[in-house]
């Protein structure tokens, strides 16, 4: 299986700190392609796996969104009700 990842990027006017806003001068882009080539063990059976948007690497950066403050407690609380 294959799937293209697109992505949105803001443009002039567009307010990228905010979860609210609407972008209405964005542009979409190619980033890449991801193939899925076979099924891996099960991440979790040895404890669960957290997903957390905030966790980046070198080179990207979180948006100034307030939202994002709060994520990092979300998702150590529902790892927590999981465990």
């Amino acid at each position: 299986m294959r799937f293209e990842v697109r992505l949105q990027v803001a443009g002039d006017g567009d307010d990228p700190h905010s979860a609210v806003s609407v972008w209405k001068h964005h542009r979409e882009v190619l980033g890449g392609t991801i193939e899925v080539t076979e099924a891996l063990p099960d991440q979790e059976a040895e404890g669960p796996v957290v997903f957390d948007p905030t966790r980046v690497v070198d080179g990207i950066e979180l948006s100034d969104d307030p939202i994002l403050r709060y994520r990092p407690s979300a998702y150590a609380e529902s790892i927590e009700r999981r465990a």
